[in-house]
């Protein structure tokens, strides 16, 4: 999953996850393959889709994270928003 920085695929009520935390037991037959979730070639026209996004973060330690580091409060935000859509600024 982590080679594509954006995919979109037709939804299926199986396919709720991109990968698993068994995932790095296995790695040359992982428990969900996400390429399957591509390579079924199905047309996503009038269709409702999914878009898997890849997002990451950065941190760098700190004295402060001892002993562990938190997540609270961290968020990833994906906006999809419309280029030239208006003929102006609204």
């Amino acid at each position: 999953w982590a080679k594509y920085p954006i995919a979109v695929t037709q939804f299926k009520d199986i396919e709720e996850m991109s990968t698993s935390i068994y995932a790095q037991n296995d790695p040359w037959e992982p428990v969900v393959d996400f390429e399957r979730f591509l390579k079924n070639n199905e047309s996503i026209i009038d269709k409702d889709l999914v878009v898997w996004v890849t997002m990451g973060v950065i941190h760098i330690p700190h004295t402060e994270d001892v002993p562990s580091t938190t997540t609270a409060g961290n968020q990833y935000k994906l906006f999809i928003l419309p280029y030239n859509y208006f003929t102006e600024c609204p």
